[in-house]
């Protein structure tokens, strides 16, 4: 209850009275401060300018960087014009999905760990059969994942 009575003195006027800024005795507001009444636009601008469309004077400048990058591509594409095309976009036949290297997710760190995970490997090896080494990594990754969860 006490701090409720102290909320309900805070609010006041007695309090918050000095806090009101006074207009001082014999100054007038400044003549360039806005005074909330609405003013008339009509000697300030021509008939033409207030009835004109939208975005009229609206000018379209390209920025300097994008001109300049694109003078350097074009001089680029002409410097290049020599090479066949076939050659500029040449496939790395080396890599592909048959011989991509596949990361494993888990990666033993202790001797124990090793072990076990070899274990697992073999177990895995001899339920799927004779396949290659990556496609076992990524079972038993698969299957760790299992057990997390």
């Amino acid at each position: 209850m006490a701090s409720d009575a102290a909320k309900q003195r805070q609010y006041e006027y007695r309090a918050n009275s000095n806090l009101v800024l006074q207009l001082e005795k014999g100054k007038r507001p400044r003549d360039s401060e806005p005074t909330g009444e609405v003013m008339t636009l009509g000697g300030k601008h021509s008939t033409k300018e207030l009835m004109g469309k939208m975005g009229d004077k609206v000018k379209r400048l390209r920025p300097e960087e994008r001109i300049k990058k694109r003078n350097q591509k074009k001089r680029e594409r002409e410097a290049g014009k020599g090479q066949s095309r076939s050659k500029a976009r040449k496939i790395d036949t080396a890599v592909n999905v048959l011989n991509a290297d596949v990361d494993a997710v888990y990666r033993p760190q202790t001797r124990d760990t090793k072990q076990a995970y070899e274990a697992l490997l073999s177990l895995i090896q001899h339920a799927m059969g004779d396949k290659p080494h990556d496609v076992l990594q990524s079972a038993a990754d698969e299957v760790l994942a299992i057990m997390k969860e």
